[in-house]
C-alpha cells in the first residue's frame, strides 16, 4: 500500500465526434478506457495499474487500452502484471504500443487480446539484463541467465498460445540463437515461420542468410483498419516484394512441424530474425507477422477501432507520480547522502538542531516512500 496520502483525481471523459463503424463484435465497445503505462514499470505500476482497472470498470468502461511508451522494467512486477492481464483485467483489453514498448513492455503487450502500433512505434527486445545503480549493466553466467530467461519465456509462450501468435517468434524477443525464415506454401497460400532445421527439411538445403535492406510501402487509405485481413506491407527492415503478391493472410502459428512429405512445396519470403539479434519489430513487420492488428496514430483513431464514442484517459494520481519520484535511484542516493552528511555534522554540533531535523526527514523519505 501506498502510504502517502493518494488523491483520486477524477478523470476527463470526452465524447470524440468519430461515428462508431462495423467492427467485431469481441471488440466493439462504446465507452473505453486508455491507461497509459510511462517509463520503467515497477511495483508501483503494478499498483497503479490494478487501481485505474478498477476505477475504470467502475465507470462503465467495455475495453481498456494499454497504452505504452516504456523502456522496460523489474522482472517480477513484470510478470504479476501479466498476469493481472490474463486472469483479471477485461477480456477485451488491448495493447496499444505509442511509442515504444520495450522488454517488459513488449513482454505485457503479448499478454492483451491485441496489439495496435502508432506511427514509428516499435517493441520488442526483451531478454533479461542486470543493472546497478551507479555501476551499470552486469554480465551474467549462461546458468544465470537461463534462470532469469526461464520464466520469460514460459510467459510469451503462453500468450503466444492464448493470443494466437507463433511461439518460436515470441521466443526471439527474449533470448539470442533463434533463426527463423517466414515462408509461403505454393499450393494453399498459408503461411509458416520456421528454424533452421524445419527449413532444411522444407527446402532441402541451408537456409539463405542475408543482411536486411530497408524499405517500406504503406497504403495510407488503410490506416486504422484492421491490416492483418487485408493486404500484407512491407516489412519496415526486410525488403520482401513476394509479401505484397500475396493473399491477405498472416502466417500460420500453432501447427504441427513440417516433414519431409511437404518437400518442394513451399517458397521463402524473408529471414525475420537473426541468431545475434533480439527481435524488434516496427509497425510493418509488426502487422506482417500476426503481431499487430493495425495501426493507430491518436485516439480519434483508438475511438474508431473500438466504433466507441466515449474516450476516457486514466493518468497516475499525482501521490503515485510523488512516490515513483521518490523512490527513483537518483532521489534515493541523494537523501542517503544527506542523511549522512547531517547525521555527522549533527553529532559534531552540541544539542539537536536542524542537521538533526534534516537527517529524520531523509530517513523518513528513505523508508516511507517504498512502503
Amino acid at each position: 500500500h501506498i502510504i502517502v496520502a493518494s488523491l483520486f483525481l477524477i478523470p476527463g471523459a470526452s465524447a470524440l465526434a468519430v461515428p462508431p463503424r462495423a467492427v467485431p463484435a469481441e471488440r466493439q465497445a462504446g465507452n473505453i478506457a486508455i491507461i497509459p503505462i510511462r517509463g520503467p514499470i515497477d511495483d508501483l505500476t503494478v499498483i497503479s495499474v490494478m487501481r485505474r482497472t478498477e476505477l475504470a470498470v467502475a465507470n462503465g468502461a467495455q475495453a481498456i487500452v494499454l497504452e505504452f511508451d516504456t523502456p522496460g522494467g523489474d522482472m517480477l512486477a513484470t510478470l504479476q502484471l501479466c498476469n493481472y492481464i490474463k486472469t483479471q483485467m477485461p477480456v477485451n483489453t488491448i495493447a496499444w504500443v505509442h511509442p515504444h514498448a520495450f522488454s517488459a513492455g513488449a513482454i505485457l503487450a503479448l499478454a492483451t487480446r491485441e496489439i495496435l502500433v502508432g506511427t514509428a512505434s516499435a517493441f520488442g527486445d526483451a531478454a533479461p539484463i542486470q543493472v546497478a545503480p551507479g555501476v551499470g549493466l552486469i554480465p551474467m553466467p549462461p546458468t544465470e541467465r537461463a534462470k532469469m530467461e526461464a520464466p520469460l519465456v514460459a510467459e510469451v509462450v503462453d500468450s503466444a498460445r492464448l493470443r494466437g501468435y507463433d511461439e518460436h517468434l515470441v521466443q526471439s524477443f527474449v533470448r539470442l540463437g533463434s533463426e527463423l525464415w517466414l515462408i509461403r506454401n505454393t499450393t494453399n497460400e498459408k503461411r509458416a515461420i520456421v528454424d533452421a532445421e524445419e527449413y532444411r527439411t522444407v527446402f532441402g538445403s541451408e537456409p539463405p542468410r542475408q543482411a536486411a535492406t530497408v524499405a517500406s510501402t504503406v497504403d495510407s487509405s488503410r490506416k486504422g483498419e484492421d491490416e492483418s485481413e487485408g493486404l500484407i506491407p512491407y516489412f519496415s527492415s526486410y525488403q520482401s516484394q513476394p509479401m505484397l503478391e500475396g493473399p491477405p493472410t498472416v502466417p500460420q502459428l500453432s501447427r504441427p512441424r513440417l516433414t519431409e512429405a511437404d518437400l518442394g512445396q513451399w517458397t521463402l519470403i524473408e529471414q525475420v530474425a537473426k541468431a545475434d539479434q533480439l527481435l524488434v519489430v516496427y509497425p510493418d513487420e509488426a502487422i506482417a507477422l500476426g503481431l499487430a492488428k493495425g495501426r493507430a496514430a491518436n485516439e480519434q483513431e483508438i475511438t474508431a477501432w473500438f466504433g466507441a464514442t466515449t474516450v476516457t484517459r486514466y493518468e497516475e494520481s499525482w501521490s503515485e507520480s510523488l512516490v515513483r519520484f521518490l523512490t527513483g535511484w537518483p532521489v534515493r542516493i541523494g537523501l542517503i547522502v544527506v542523511l549522512l552528511v547531517a547525521f555527522v555534522l549533527e553529532a559534531l554540533t552540541p544539542g539537536f538542531g536542524i542537521f538533526g531535523s534534516l537527517a529524520i526527514i531523509a530517513l523518513l523519505l528513505l523508508v516511507g516512500a517504498p512502503a
